[in-house]
């Protein structure tokens, strides 16, 4: 499960990237270059939760009556 996480101090980094890639990535996400890169490494981060929801699906087993909800 993906959660937010605390609110934390920043920290400065350095990287190489295409430009091209950049250019769109920005265009894309109508914001500039920290919020494009923050939430790039977001989606990154839920990657993993959701390849778990969609290997889980079909398999949850629900403890509501549906029939009766249909009613």
């Amino acid at each position: 499960m993906v959660t937010k996480a605390k609110k934390s101090e920043n920290r400065k980094i350095t990287v190489n990237v295409p430009s091209d890639v950049l250019d769109l990535a920005m265009k894309a996400n109508g914001e500039g270059l920290t919020a494009t890169v923050v939430e790039g490494l977001r989606k990154v981060a839920a990657k993993e939760a959701y390849a778990r929801l969609l290997a889980a699906r079909g398999t949850y087993k629900s403890k509501m009556d549906f029939a009766a909800l249909r009613d």
